[in-house]
């Protein structure tokens, strides 16, 4: 079975209101298909980041996130998984899609009520974890070939 990593832009269009943009609509449309008929079928993981970006925002529309991460195993909190983030944002090819700019100031918001210190909310986040009871996924290292 392959391992997905579920990010908060899949949850956000997967729930969000059917946007009147077409191409954004058949992104809501795709992440909503998936979890109907296919996150069942992989090893579905998320990560603290996913969890804390999901929780902001308006309120029901958060209630809508968060439910759908429900259950879903959450990764150790990990400085490099934070690069990777950092690359994939900064090297984003969807531009002009309402949803993501939200995930990204709600990124950017998480960020500032650390002081700016990517340290610091690891540090915090790792708290949050521990402390949500939500299940965290083991994870086997890969060496390298």
């Amino acid at each position: 079975m392959d391992t997905v990593y579920i990010e908060t832009s899949i949850v956000s269009h997967a729930t969000a209101w059917r946007s009147s943009d077409p191409v954004v609509a058949a992104l809501q449309s795709q992440a909503k298909r998936w979890l109907d008929e296919q996150m069942s079928l992989h090893v579905v993981l998320t990560s603290q980041l996913v969890i804390d970006e999901a929780s902001l925002g308006d309120a029901d529309a958060a209630s809508r996130r968060l439910e759908a991460l429900d259950g879903i195993p959450v990764l150790p909190v990990n400085p490099d998984a934070d690069r990777v983030a950092d690359a994939i944002i900064a090297n984003s090819m969807m531009t002009d899609n309402p949803i993501l700019d939200e995930l990204h100031a709600a990124r950017q918001q998480l960020l500032s009520e650390c002081g700016g210190d990517t340290a610091e909310y690891l540090r915090q986040a790792a708290k949050r974890l521990s402390d949500s009871g939500r299940p965290i996924a083991k994870v086997k290292q890969r060496t390298k070939a």
